[in-house]
């Protein structure tokens, strides 16, 4: 009897991951230097992720990720939050929240007195895509204003 062709996978699903190299094969080489790793691991990034994490109550963190040719973060926060956080939500997932992972919110992440204070000043909402940074402040000093 003749063998039946797989079936393909359902849509949406993870293609299965390439069969080893044969014994004695040279391994693949590795991603260029700075190239983004999503996806390499057969997993299929979907925009609705930080939504998802926000509904379910688990906290999380906007990143640009390796990527050199990725977004800038303030945009990353605000493609999560046109895909359904909160801007606050969104906000707090580039500032507070990686402070709050990385153990240093006592010190950082948010502006209260006492707290290192770097910060950007915007023309509008950091979230609207027409905002343009106006000034950067590091220790609470001004020093560099963009107008």
């Amino acid at each position: 009897p003749r063998a039946r062709p797989a079936a393909p996978p359902p849509p949406g699903a993870a293609s299965p991951p390439p069969p080893p190299p044969p014994c004695g094969a040279p391994a693949p080489p590795p991603p260029p230097a700075g190239a983004g790793r999503a996806g390499a691991d057969g997993a299929d990034p979907r925009s609705v992720t930080a939504r998802l994490l926000a509904d379910a109550g688990v906290p999380f963190v906007i990143t640009t990720g390796s990527n050199l040719a990725s977004l800038e973060l303030v945009r990353e926060a605000m493609f999560a939050a046109r895909n359904g956080i909160s801007s606050a939500r969104a906000l707090d997932a580039v500032t507070i929240e990686p402070a709050k992972l990385l153990g240093i919110d006592q010190r950082t992440g948010s502006l209260q007195k006492g707290k290192d204070a770097d910060f950007v000043v915007w023309s509008t909402d950091p979230l609207d895509p027409a905002a343009a940074a106006e000034s950067v402040h590091v220790d609470g000093i001004s020093v560099q204003v963009l107008r």
